[in-house]
């Protein structure tokens, strides 16, 4: 599975898995060279949203503490 693979190995698996998508046939004069380009950016992007994703749940949770903290100071008094 690529989440349990070593990095070198995860490359190499979604270079396995993506090449026939943007295969020469598809996409003439484009190489595997390329391919590892695509696939390189396509890493970066995933990265990306994981990072956004994780910013955004800890946006969520923060919002809501302080809702609860609200909640809790309007209800002492």
């Amino acid at each position: 599975m690529l989440v349990f693979a070593k990095l070198e190995n995860q490359k190499q698996m979604l270079g396995l898995r993506f090449y026939p998508l943007i295969h020469p046939e598809h996409a003439p004069g484009f190489g595997w060279k390329d391919n590892w380009y695509v696939i390189e950016d396509l890493l970066c992007m995933l990265e990306y949203l994981e990072s956004l994703r994780n910013k955004v749940e800890e946006a969520n949770a923060v919002f809501k503490t302080h809702q609860a903290q609200t909640l809790v100071k309007k209800t002492q008094f």
